[in-house]
């Protein structure tokens, strides 16, 4: 992802007509800004609380939800980001 991301910035830069290369202590510092993480799932299906899962799925859930429009949504499972 982080190559995706340099390179869809340099191309910004240059419609924009700025020189600007990005190199991993930009990519790094742009992450950190906006919260961008990768990380592994993993663990078993048996450790989730179902019980907590039933109370997010009720009520915290329908919070996020509410805040988004149907053109908040997209499909990126076919693209080479997946």
């Amino acid at each position: 992802m982080g190559p995706i991301l340099m390179e869809k910035a340099g191309e910004l830069g240059k419609e924009l007509s700025i020189s600007f290369v990005p190199r991993s202590g930009w990519l790094g510092r742009f992450k950190r800004r906006h919260g961008i993480v990768f990380k592994a799932v993993s663990g078993e299906a048996a450790s989730v609380d179902m019980s907590t899962v039933d109370t997010w799925r009720g009520s915290a859930l329908q919070q996020l939800l509410e805040n988004y429009n149907a053109d908040d949504i997209f499909n990126a499972d076919e693209t080479g980001v997946f």
